[in-house]
């Protein structure tokens, strides 16, 4: 069983994923070295901190072991080969590869050549799946997934080029939540996405930048930096900034939330405040990749 795009889970399928996933955080202990026989191949072809330590440390809490590469520079794409060969390589020596790339559709590619199951930690600036869930299951957390319909998310940063904004939106669709994404210059949400979206059930509107009245009416605020390693050299592209004046106005059970890494677009100055749970996010990958492993590997 391959895991490529959070257009692949239903309603129903999303919210029993998220149901397991607290299974695992609530009894960590019962799960580990499930699978001491087991190898999990990490090919990451873009760097990253979080998605490849914590699918690490999920992999050696269920008793796997861990190889691979977290930079395409020490591979031997760095020679001409081919992404089908480097996968079919790692599938030579392991049960399951969780695999970064650059290009859009790379996973959904690997995934027609692999033998082993397929779990994308990222295509481009396509989707982000696993940190999807995790996104989800942070918001479980808080709010009931099944009342998504009642709830309004803020959906600030780059909303036209990020994986993460890409997936977790596809995911709140099938939820029907109401989605106001923030515009801010150049930074406009693509026609294509916002028409699937609406397909899928969301209700989606459009801001220009934050301002404090939006900001009241939000339970999510959900930003991101600007990927500019995914834009034009030349782009002149300005985040919106989510600022102590605009905290002030949010509600006390409202909560602030993103996939990191961060830039200006969520100072660090806000992280006393209990509403700002980027780091709680953090600490949920490792359940939330357990359970992604142990899905695959047994399938």
């Amino acid at each position: 069983m391959h895991l490529i795009s959070i257009r692949d889970f239903s309603k129903d399928k999303l919210l029993t994923w998220v149901e397991e996933i607290n299974q695992y955080d609530q009894n960590l202990n019962s799960f580990f070295n499930c699978h001491p026989d087991k190898v999990i191949a990490l090919a990451f072809f873009e760097p990253s901190t979080r998605t490849t330590l914590s699918f690490s440390a999920a992999a050696q809490r269920l008793g796997a072991r861990v190889i691979g590469f977290n930079d395409a520079s020490s591979s031997s794409t760095v020679k001409g080969e081919t992404l089908e060969d480097t996968i079919q390589v790692c599938a030579s020596f392991s049960n399951a590869i969780v695999m970064r790339h650059p290009q859009e559709g790379a996973a959904y590619q690997a995934s027609k050549v692999s033998e082993v199951p397929i779990i994308n930690g990222g295509d481009g600036g396509n989707e982000h799946p696993t940190q999807t869930l995790l996104d989800l299951y942070t918001i479980s957390k808080h709010f009931d997934l099944e009342a998504m319909g009642n709830k309004h998310f803020l959906i600030a940063g780059d909303i036209a080029r990020s994986r993460t904004i890409n997936s977790l939106t596809y995911a709140l669709a099938k939820l029907k939540a109401n989605l106001t994404f923030v515009e801010v210059g150049n930074i406009k949400l693509k026609s294509a996405h916002r028409n699937e979206l609406e397909a899928l059930g969301a209700k989606i509107d459009i801001a220009q930048g934050y301002s404090p009245d939006l900001v009241k009416s939000a339970d999510v605020v959900y930003c991101t930096r600007i990927q500019k390693e995914r834009w034009p050299l030349d782009s002149d592209l300005q985040p919106p900034i989510f600022t102590q004046d605009l905290l002030e106005v949010l509600p006390k059970t409202s909560i602030v939330m993103s996939p990191l890494p961060r830039l200006d677009e969520l100072p660090s100055s806000l992280d006393h405040d209990p509403r700002v749970i980027i780091f709680n996010q953090v600490k949920n990958g490792v359940p939330t990749r357990m359970m992604i492993l142990e899905k695959v590997l047994e399938a």
